[in-house]
């Protein structure tokens, strides 16, 4: 099986995901829904820039090194999310979001990124098993 459908599936998973994430992070700002810094630093480093990156290099050299990388980032950020926004209270959770314009939209947000991420992940995990069966262990 070739790579190039896992590759293009993830991609545009990843553009879904991505775009859900930029409505959600306009939600907070909407109603200024606090993060700490660790948090935010998490956000940018682990949700944003590093899957961006890895999903970058991975249309110029496929690895399944890479491949599992990517599918462990995306799963530490749904696993955040879902944490945050469904676990236990604290002021990102959707039942803390102050009643004001944008709480509708924080709430979908949060739960459409509940159901794109993880097949965010599968699609990633999909390319790496393809990688695997095509290239072989011994490519890296």
């Amino acid at each position: 099986m070739s790579h190039k459908m896992p590759l293009l599936v993830l991609t545009l998973l990843y553009a879904v995901r991505m775009a859900v994430n930029v409505v959600h992070g306009r939600a907070h700002d909407m109603l200024e829904v606090p993060l700490a810094a660790w948090q935010n630093a998490f956000v940018w480093g682990v949700i944003v820039i590093a899957p961006s990156v890895v999903l970058i290099v991975l249309w110029f050299r496929t690895s399944r090194a890479l491949a599992w990388a990517l599918a462990m980032l995306l799963a530490a950020g749904w696993l955040f999310g879902l944490f945050f926004h469904f676990g236990p209270a604290n002021p990102d959770h959707v039942s803390a979001v102050p009643d004001l314009p944008g709480h509708d939209l924080f709430a979908q947000t949060a739960v459409a990124l509940a159901f794109v991420e993880p097949a965010t992940v599968l699609a990633a995990v999909w390319l790496a098993r393809s990688l695997e069966k095509t290239m072989g262990a011994e490519h890296v």
